[in-house]
């Protein structure tokens, strides 16, 4: 139990202090604050939120910043409760700006549901 709660504080300081990412975030995606039961999916968060907000550091083809790789479903829904409480609740990721608007609303939604991979009505 201790080695699996210093590996969950691990790979949280990783997720805080590997990702240098330096997107402009002043182009906010602001189309519409609340999404639909439609767009509650894992398809919807990937190209809203993962891969504009998330991808730049944690990917494949970024190195896997900290470890982290959040391309495939079962990479994010094995990490949910840490993108969460990173995002959404302590806002240090995305390093220099937290989510807002659609896609801080969306991402807040999708794991309130439980992080389906499709929507779900």
């Amino acid at each position: 139990m201790l080695s699996r709660s210093l590996s969950l504080g691990l790979l949280a300081f990783s997720l805080m202090s590997a990702c240098n990412f330096h997107k402009d975030k002043t182009s906010e995606d602001t189309t519409g604050t609340t999404p639909t039961a439609e767009q509650i999916n894992f398809a919807e968060v990937q190209a809203k939120v993962l891969g504009p907000y998330c991808q730049n550091c944690h990917s494949q083809g970024a190195g896997n910043l900290g470890g982290i790789n959040l391309e495939g479903y079962a990479q994010v829904k094995s990490l949910i409760a840490i993108i969460e409480r990173v995002t959404l609740v302590e806002k240090s990721m995305p390093r220099g700006s937290p989510l807002k608007g659609y896609p801080a609303e969306l991402l807040t939604q999708w794991i309130a549901k439980g992080a389906p991979e499709t929507s779900t009505p």
